[in-house]
């Protein structure tokens, strides 16, 4: 057990995943670049670590703009919910929360909504899901499906595959650490390596969708490049309202 065995083994279970999803990492791309297009948002949502997901693709230098992160803490930030409250071990699987959330922010009709679960889908990401389906917005849904399918919220998980436009299957192991310390024993989670990767093929691939159709790409540039704060300032009013709102 060492660095190289757990980058061997990783490298083994992206290339697999690629592989596998390259047919649906192809087609979410055009539905978000569709989505773009529209002047829409992809509201991006994840509980915990799974935000690893939309912090990738929000807001990020080199990446596209038309991202919005809806985040649980919001909701105490806000003070519409105690900390006490958040600290409750059963906070994710109040479903009330779902609908807290989605009227703190300005949802357009454009939008659509992409859930990124690595584990679990708890009963406040499906309620979620059903607020912005009923809403008349797709849902997408970047998973882990052998972690999401064997887990406590398995049920949530099957109704949530259900009700989405389009999956994008993260192929990892369950459990999804690599590395074995001592009989039955394991570390080194690889789950959101692989989500991270995804991430980044989706942008390339919305990014080529876009440009190939004749449109221009909401590039996000770093703060170093000259005229950048104007550049970005200039592609994110379009949403004024509506992104970080």
């Amino acid at each position: 057990m060492d660095a190289t065995n757990y980058f061997t083994k990783t490298q083994e279970i992206l290339e697999n995943a690629t592989k596998s999803q390259k047919e649906a990492i192809v087609h979410m791309a055009k539905v978000m670049g569709d989505c773009m297009v529209d002047q829409g948002l992809i509201q991006l949502f994840g509980i915990g670590p799974d935000r690893a997901f939309a912090m990738e693709l929000g807001y990020r230098a080199g990446g596209l703009m038309p991202y919005h992160q809806l985040n649980m803490k919001d909701l105490v930030l806000r003070g519409h919910l105690t900390l006490d409250e958040m600290s409750d071990p059963a906070f994710y699987d109040r479903t009330d929360l779902a609908e807290k959330l989605w009227n703190l922010y300005t949802i357009d009709p454009r939008d659509m909504v992409l859930i990124y679960a690595a584990e679990e889908v708890y009963d406040s990401t499906l309620a979620l899901a059903r607020i912005a389906r009923e809403k008349g917005h797709k849902v997408l849904l970047v998973a882990s499906f052998d972690a999401i399918l064997n887990s406590k919220h398995k049920e949530n998980a099957a109704l949530l595959i259900d009700l989405t436009y389009a999956t994008l299957n993260l192929c990892t192991p369950y459990p999804d650490t690599v590395l074995e310390i001592m009989p039955g024993i394991k570390i080194t989670q690889v789950t959101n390596v692989v989500g991270n990767c995804f991430a980044q093929m989706l942008t390339a691939e919305t990014y080529r969708y876009l440009v190939e159709n004749g449109h221009d790409a909401p590039i996000l540039l770093s703060a170093n490049v000259t005229g950048a704060d104007v550049h970005n300032r200039k592609i994110s009013d379009v949403y004024l309202g509506r992104w970080n709102a």
